[in-house]
């Protein structure tokens, strides 16, 4: 374990020094990028998804915020956002802020904004009229979802449009049915249930 995490020490070093800057040089949003990710990956070494959320140019300093989800494929993704102020800081983040944990979309509510897809699948099976899919979930280990967001979705089976929504597909290898799930993606009120 120590070796590995030696090895993790040098690589990181070494990345760091493949862009560090020249006297008088900054770093490009790219470079930014790249060394936080690492930095990311570093200190969430169990992590399933490191990526860039967003990034800002402010005051000679790039304002990063990166995304870091644990448990990813699981019913209950856990997600976090980090946020850097680099070089100004350097790499000492922010407290990081918790985006899904426990099992909760919405900290515990039954009902808000459903910004991110781990807060979309958690919903999906944990808000009301979800009952029928958190069986399902739950009864068979291997289900598995896929969240997208929609601007505009045609629900057929209803022969009705929908503006803003997720639709979280649930799916099992052990069994032939499966779940359609639309939710609103201004509060997280399920739409539609369709099993498949």
């Amino acid at each position: 374990m120590r070796v590995l995490a030696l090895v993790s020490l040098v690589l990181l070093f070494f990345s760091f020094a493949c862009v560090e800057p020249k006297p008088g040089e900054s770093l490009g949003e790219e470079q930014v990028k790249q060394l936080i990710i690492e930095d990311l990956r570093t200190n969430h070494p169990g992590a399933d998804v490191v990526d860039i959320v967003s990034v800002e140019p402010k005051g000679g300093s790039w304002l990063v915020k990166g995304r870091v989800t644990f448990n990813y494929s699981t019913p209950c993704p856990e997600r976090v956002h980090v946020s850097y102020d680099y070089p100004k800081f350097g790499f000492v983040p922010n407290s990081p802020e918790s985006i899904t944990g426990g099992c909760l979309a919405c900290g515990g509510a039954s009902e808000c904004k459903i910004a991110f897809e781990e807060q979309a699948v958690i919903a999906s099976h944990t808000f009301p009229g979800a009952n029928e899919v958190s069986k399902f979930v739950f009864t068979h280990s291997d289900a598995v979802a896929s969240a997208g967001v929609y601007d505009n979705y045609f629900h057929a089976g209803q022969n009705k449009s929908y503006s803003g929504v997720w639709l979280v597909e649930w799916a099992s290898a052990s069994t032939n049915s499966s779940f359609k799930v639309l939710l609103d993606k201004n509060n997280g009120t399920i739409l539609s249930v369709e099993r498949q």
